[in-house]
């Protein structure tokens, strides 16, 4: 027989191991868990909806009016990081299925939001435009934000 003491401390340590393996692993966000589907997703829609959700999820953790008077600084929130990443992801999602005018749009909202481009977005639009012949954009892109 076990006494009460034993299987206190047997259920602690469980509890303890627990604990600092959650602090190891520890569970992704709902905007992740959209993102990873919309990435194994069967077909366009199925990707792109998974997607739309992702981003949606993501801005969720923006606290209102935190962004307020921070026009091209928004990266500077620890909280639109995620929010501004999944924009990036949804853009290069566009790209792959080759909805080129949603991509551009995208990549030049994300360049509204981070003036200081934190994820490398001008150099991979100058390239989108470029390949897509794009001139006028390309010009909007050198003149505006580079």
């Amino acid at each position: 027989m076990t006494d009460d003491r034993n299987v206190d401390d047997i259920l602690e340590n469980f509890t303890q191991f627990w604990g600092r393996l959650a602090e190891e692993f520890p569970p992704k966000d709902s905007y992740e868990i959209y993102r990873d589907k919309a990435k194994s997703a069967q077909n366009k829609d199925e990707a792109l909806n998974f997607m739309h959700k992702s981003v949606s999820e993501a801005k969720k953790m923006i606290p209102k009016n935190a962004l307020e008077g921070m026009d091209g600084e928004t990266w500077l929130s620890q909280n639109a990081r995620p929010y501004i990443m999944m924009r990036k992801e949804l853009a290069e999602m566009y790209v792959y299925f080759r909805l080129i005018d949603e991509a551009v749009k995208e990549y030049f909202d994300i360049l509204d939001m981070d003036a200081f481009d934190n994820l490398n977005i001008r150099g991979n639009l100058a390239s989108l435009l470029l390949n897509e012949n794009r001139y006028e954009d390309f010009e909007r892109l050198i003149s505006n934000y580079w």
